[in-house]
């Protein structure tokens, strides 16, 4: 039921793999996969699937029907976007795509309704969806830092998303982001600061 096959150079993987139906972990770390099978939505009984450190450029429709996995672990691969089934993972719990070329998110992720850790450090996100925590009411931690986020001070009125982070989780904002003009902007609006963390003001 655990299958550990990392840093093996594997650059792909056969269509028989979605016959290991029994299968709960996969860990296939630091190898040179460049995308996964159609089939891989065979393995229902999936919980854990580690491809940290691959070239994945993107990923098959077909990775919204693992409805049992709980971790999901995609950072350092190549990914622009993710599909917009992503959001049929309604198990998840541990989601990382930290270092990858994400742009932006599909608003179908805003069904993670289980979710409890969000890393997206390092990505190209300029923006997040409207609305995308207010079913999230499970988050602990979300990590933003490395990403191209323009600072909400200077949009239009507070950004939606802002609104919707529950009271015990954490955000871990853009080091460029003025800190203390921002913290001034959340008590504007009556929002708690202390959900908000810049890696270089962690003590204050």
């Amino acid at each position: 039921r655990i299958l550990s096959i990392g840093k093996n150079r594997l650059s792909f993987l056969p269509d028989s793999f979605g016959r290991l139906k029994y299968l709960e972990k996969l860990y296939l770390p630091r190898n040179e996969l460049k995308a996964l099978p159609e089939t891989i939505a065979h393995l229902r009984n999936l919980m854990v699937l580690d491809l940290r450190g691959n070239k994945l450029v993107e990923l098959p429709e077909t990775i919204g029907n693992l409805r049992f996995l709980e971790t999901l672990i995609l950072d350092g691969n190549c990914l622009e976007e993710l599909p917009l089934s992503f959001g049929r993972l309604g198990g998840l719990r541990y989601l990382d795509l930290s270092n990858n070329r994400l742009r932006y998110l599909p608003e179908t992720m805003m069904d993670l309704l289980g979710l409890r850790d969000l890393n997206l450090e390092n990505n190209k996100l300029e923006f997040l969806p409207d609305q995308l925590f207010l079913r999230m009411v499970r988050i602990k931690e979300v990590r933003l830092a490395g990403n191209p986020l323009r600072e909400p001070v200077f949009a239009d009125g507070l950004v939606s998303w802002f609104y919707d982070v529950p009271l015990k989780c954490v955000v871990y904002i853009p080091k460029e982001w003025n800190y203390m003009r921002f913290k001034r902007y959340l008590n504007m609006f009556g929002m708690p600061t202390k959900n908000f963390v810049q890696q270089d003001n962690m003590a204050e």
